[in-house]
């Protein structure tokens, strides 16, 4: 096959011609404008040969010297046979006297004529150019350029023979007419259009590896807009959860305040008892301790920064029963007290439990993101405008 786009012409390697022959070839072209292309099919095959003459017999000079010239011309053919065209040919049949007759002018000549030569037809000489071509057909890329925008598609094109003659006769001279083209078969071809998103920009080298780019993009981009769930290799826990309203001193709250609070995993998260808006996010990763004694909860604390809010506060002795206190690494103190205090001492003791486990899990879950952002930032410029093309 030969790819011409008019400026470069491509020719690829013979294969053997069947019914259906695949030449697995792919071809880069440049887009311009109106860019069109020819594919050409070409064939090779042996030539027959035409037989050969029959040499000229020679004639003997008289019907009196029939004998010895008949020997002679025998003996000199035999001579003959042992080089020239008999070498390739073979045995040549010996001449027998009674083919000889005698002639007026007192010479003889061999009865029979000398053999016309044998050509035998080559039928593909009427089917196929000079140069064997023998199917073509015409791609222009506007015709496909929707439909391969960024995909690979295949299409069946109809093959046509353009070289195709007819032997007719007029008034007995031959004479060879041009047939109209008409088709020979069908070309599957597949094609994919590839755009720049700039003249620098460097472009997949084949239909395969733009696929994978583009594959590999969406998968990308998919991950990245849905949440992160890691997957405990351990059998870890789920995630710990609770929310409800609590009542803080300590933290941001230099008197008591009642809030709606959000626990997930090492973060406890304070927001707006009436309007729900974020005020506070307690970071529960260097907690060491939850207290919820009452004994010890009203105790004047011996913290030097601030005494315990249950033991200063008549109000919030009356909830000492419902209140527990998170102690920090720094020293630092956060009170609380709630109608489901049990239920948030037992998932913030689990909470300091299995920090190192959640702490371990929340790395994973960061550099998964950031394996996603930085996948998403080696997504290639023609990858680009492809899919949000798409979107």
């Amino acid at each position: 096959m030969v790819l011409d786009n008019g400026l470069h012409s491509i020719t690829t390697p013979f294969k053997p011609l069947r019914q259906e022959s695949s030449l697995e070839q792919e071809f880069e072209l440049v887009v311009g404008t109106n860019l069109e292309f020819i594919l050409t099919c070409k064939a090779k095959w042996p030539k027959p040969v035409s037989s050969p003459l029959l040499d000229n017999v020679s004639v003997a000079p008289s019907t009196r010297s029939l004998t010895s010239t008949a020997s002679i011309t025998s003996n000199a053919r035999s001579e003959k046979s042992r080089s020239g065209f008999s070498k390739l040919f073979g045995k040549k049949k010996a001449i027998a006297h009674d083919s000889i007759r005698p002639v007026p002018s007192g010479r003889s000549i061999m009865s029979h004529a000398p053999a016309a030569p044998q050509i035998k037809r080559d039928t593909w000489e009427d089917l196929t150019a000079v140069d064997g071509s023998f199917g073509r057909i015409y791609v222009a890329l506007s015709q496909y350029e929707n439909e391969i925008y960024g995909r690979a598609a295949t299409f069946e094109i109809p093959l046509y023979n353009e070289w195709s003659i007819n032997h007719i006769s007029l008034s007995g001279v031959g004479k060879k007419v041009k047939k109209e083209p008409y088709q020979i078969g069908t070309l599957q071809v597949q094609m994919m259009f590839v755009p720049r998103a700039s003249k620098s920009e460097e472009l997949p080298g084949s239909i395969k590896e733009a696929l994978n780019d583009l594959r590999h993009a969406v998968k990308t981009r998919e991950r990245s807009s849905k949440p992160v769930v890691i997957d405990d290799d351990d059998g870890e826990e789920e995630e710990i959860k609770l929310s409800g309203y609590l009542s803080q001193l300590g933290g941001d709250c230099k008197y008591w305040r009642r809030r709606f609070f959000v626990l997930n995993d090492t973060t406890l998260t304070a927001y707006s008892e009436t309007s729900h808006k974020p005020r506070a996010v307690v970071n529960l990763k260097k907690a060491i301790r939850i207290i919820q004694d009452k004994d010890t909860l009203i105790k004047p604390s011996s913290d030097k920064r601030r005494k315990s809010g249950f033991a200063e506060n008549e109000d919030a002795y009356m909830f000492a029963d419902q209140g527990f206190r998170i102690s920090f690494l720094n020293g630092e103190v956060i009170e609380f007290y709630g109608d489901n205090k049990a239920d948030w001492v037992k998932c913030l003791n689990k909470v300091i439990d299995t920090k190192d486990l959640l702490l371990a899990r929340e790395k994973k879950l960061k550099e998964k993101i950031q394996q996603d952002q930085n996948d998403l930032a080696k997504e290639k410029p023609w990858v680009g405008l492809v899919l949000d093309s798409k979107a």
